[in-house]
C-alpha cells in the first residue's frame, strides 16, 4: 500500500522497500528502539535545524504506522507523529508471522 499518495504535502518516496525496512527492524527493534534510532540507521542522522524532520516523518506513515496497525509492532508509551521519542517493540505476532533474512543474526536478550 502506497501511504504516501493519501499525504496532504508530497514528498518524495522513501529511498528502499519492504524487505529493507522488515529485516533493519528485526535486527534494530530485538531490545526495542526509536523512531530517531531507524532513521539514523537507514539514512543517517538528520541535519541539525528545525526539531521536525520530513524523513522520520515519512517513516512513521509508511512503514512504522502501519506495522503496528497489522499487529507487527507496538508502541511503547504515547505515540505522536512529529516525536522523536517514539518507541516500538516486535510483538509475538511478528517472530509467528515473518521469516526474515536477518533472523540468524539475531542474539537472544536475556530478561530478569
Amino acid at each position: 500500500m502506497d501511504h504516501n499518495r493519501h499525504a496532504r504535502l508530497k514528498e518524495e518516496r522513501l529511498f528502499g522497500n519492504w524487505d529493507i525496512f522488515l529485516n533493519v527492524i528485526n535486527v534494530e527493534a530485538e531490545g526495542g528502539f526509536s523512531d530517531d534510532r531507524l532513521r539514523a540507521v537507514l539514512y543517517g542522522p538528520p541535519d541539525a535545524g528545525p526539531r521536525y524532520d520530513p524523513i522520520a516523518g515519512q517513516l512513521y506513515v509508511e512503514v512504522l504506522r502501519p506495522l503496528c496497525w497489522l499487529g507487527l509492532l507496538q508502541g511503547v508509551g504515547e505515540e505522536r507523529m512529529a516525536s522523536r521519542d517514539n518507541v516500538y517493540a516486535k510483538t509475538p505476532l511478528w517472530h509467528a508471522a515473518l521469516r526474515l533474512d536477518t533472523d540468524a543474526s539475531l542474539h537472544p536478550i536475556v530478561k530478569h
